[in-house]
């Protein structure tokens, strides 16, 4: 089973997607600029002006690295968006007649992307690559009684992929798998989870190879335990 610190967020998959889909929406600009048809896209290539065509193809090398985490890709995209956004807007006042809705698109879109990229959940993985991923579910802030490789403890937080646990951060590297005994009141919840973070009071963990009725359970539990 692939780690979940590694699944992607809905919102990072479309970003990954509108990045690829860039270019086309910018091929399609020039090519009605220059008046060529779409399909003759060697001509439209060598006709862009000079410094175009790798700007055309960043998005696909930041889709690339949006998609695998790098912080790389992360401050790069921060810099291309505003980059890009300050061209649409200084063309569209500067030179009216190459006003176009691909442009304004793209820059509404960049918009959204940057709103995206900059809330602490999605980029949490790029800021601090290898210490923790993308937290897919809302975690809730509620302290169970557990036991972590025999430890006794307590969560901080839980949801039904994960929890913040609070024990020090010193006994358990990062990338351990760990055994988990979760107190329920009426019922004792044994999971596997992995390490993903350390924090400077305790230990984020998420759950592993969780059955559907365990995950019913725990779900369960929390809506009877709504703070």
């Amino acid at each position: 089973m692939q780690s979940l610190k590694w699944k992607r967020p809905k919102r990072i998959r479309w970003i990954v997607v509108g990045l690829c889909l860039s270019p086309f929406l910018n091929l399609l600009h020039y090519a009605n600029q220059y008046q060529l048809g779409f399909g003759d896209v060697s001509v439209l290539v060598f006709n862009l002006p000079n410094l175009t065509f790798p700007f055309l193809m960043a998005p696909f090398v930041l889709a690339y690295g949006i998609y695998h985490a790098k912080s790389w890709a992360y401050f790069s995209f921060l810099a291309f968006a505003i980059l890009l956004i300050g061209y649409n807007v200084y063309v569209s006042f500067k030179v009216p007649s190459l006003r176009n809705y691909s442009a304004s698109l793209q820059s509404l879109f960049l918009l959204i992307g940057i709103g995206i990229l900059l809330n602490e959940e999605i980029s949490a993985p790029y800021i601090n690559p290898g210490v923790r991923g993308w937290r897919l579910k809302k975690r809730k802030k509620i302290e169970i009684p557990v036991k972590v490789d025999g430890i006794k403890t307590k969560t901080k937080d839980i949801s039904r992929l994960g929890a913040y646990l609070d024990i020090d951060p010193n006994l358990f590297e990062l990338g351990k798998y760990v055994s988990m005994e979760i107190d329920l009141k009426n019922e004792m919840l044994f999971v596997e989870a992995e390490v993903l973070r350390h924090g400077d009071l305790g230990i984020g963990v998420s759950f592993q190879n969780l059955p559907k009725e365990k995950i019913q359970v725990l779900n369960n539990y929390l809506k009877q335990n709504e703070i």
